[in-house]
């Protein structure tokens, strides 16, 4: 079963930053509410630390991934 929002939460969920929105239930328990979006950020993120918690990383030059993306947005925009 899958419930239906009412439209009042609906439109404080998407005004909320993110897409992610914690709402308290009648029985006093919160829940936390999430679009599709947040939910895949939220799983790209956990990937990301359960692939540091495991040693798989690599270093990264800030400059070098600026460069790259300066190069492809020229390239797009040629």
């Amino acid at each position: 079963m899958i419930p239906k929002l009412s439209s009042d939460v609906e439109q404080f969920i998407a005004a909320s930053p993110g897409g992610a929105a914690k709402i308290e239930g009648s029985n006093g328990a919160t829940y936390w509410v999430m679009t599709d979006e947040a939910m895949r950020v939220r799983r790209y993120v956990q990937e990301g630390i359960e692939q540091a918690d495991r040693g798989d990383v690599a270093a990264w030059d800030a400059d070098e991934i600026k460069a790259a993306g300066r190069q492809l947005k020229n390239e797009r925009s040629a």
